[in-house]
């Protein structure tokens, strides 16, 4: 479901902002969060040992990151709107790809 909403506002998006050469002021937030939330539930789903979880995961994953990719090359130097900043957004994401990698390494899956 996420996916699909998404998948339907970047598809707006992605050709606009190619198109005009900017991001003008759109946020950053919904494909950031797109990558983040995908790592987190390909976490949980190999965890638990569920495909039907972590493989469309994987996808949004994918996309997230290819969107933040896009968005990325045609986004202003210094924009602090996205909320905050790139290199926010960079770290955010570092930070919870440890988090998940951390689980993987010190959970079960009976602690999932």
């Amino acid at each position: 479901g996420r996916y699909v909403i998404l998948g339907h506002l970047t598809l707006e998006a992605m050709p606009r902002i190619r198109r005009e050469g900017t991001v003008g002021k759109l946020p950053l937030l919904p494909y950031s969060a797109m990558a983040a939330q995908g790592l987190v539930w390909i976490t949980y789903g190999v965890l638990v040992n569920n495909p039907a979880i972590w493989t469309p995961n994987f996808v949004g994953l994918v996309f997230g990151l290819y969107y933040w990719s896009v968005y990325s090359r045609f986004c202003p130097a210094g924009a602090d709107w996205l909320p905050f900043t790139q290199r926010h957004h960079q770290v955010g994401f570092v930070a919870t790809a440890a988090l998940c990698a951390v689980s993987c390494t010190l959970l079960d899956a009976t602690s999932a």
